[in-house]
């Protein structure tokens, strides 16, 4: 009995999400919606038109991903890698900016949660558009 109830909770804790503590450098997650962040790179990063310098802001794209570089304290340095390099506002591949523990660990299943609202969404719309 011990060990069965012993099993029970190991599963559980392996299915639990991620905890802001235990975020580790290489770790990554989606980036689920449009986002603007201050660029912490400390030479200039260019898109395909615009520059950006350390404390200028640019956004970050849903489907990009970022990956952790450092840790300290609950802030994350974090090197995002666009989707689909664009000019204008969007970041570069390759922007560093800072993201909490806690906003991290919660973004890829944000961004699965979009996408799966998203297409309910078009399905929806598609159905409607039928019955004209």
């Amino acid at each position: 009995m011990k060990r069965s109830m012993m099993l029970v909770i190991v599963l559980m804790a392996m299915c639990l999400p991620l905890r802001a503590g235990e975020v580790k450098h290489g770790a990554t997650a989606i980036v689920p919606n449009w986002s603007w962040v201050e660029v912490k790179n400390t030479t200039p990063i260019k898109n395909l038109n615009a520059s950006y310098a350390f404390g200028d802001t640019c956004g970050i794209d849903r489907g990009g991903v970022i990956k952790v570089e450092a840790v300290t304290g609950d802030r994350l340095l974090v090197r995002y890698t666009a989707k689909v390099e664009r000019g204008g506002s969007p970041c570069p591949s390759g922007t560093l900016y800072f993201v909490t523990t806690a906003a991290f660990s919660g973004m890829t299943a944000e961004y699965h949660k979009v996408i799966a609202a998203e297409a309910a969404d078009k399905a929806l719309i598609n159905n409607l558009l039928k019955k004209k």
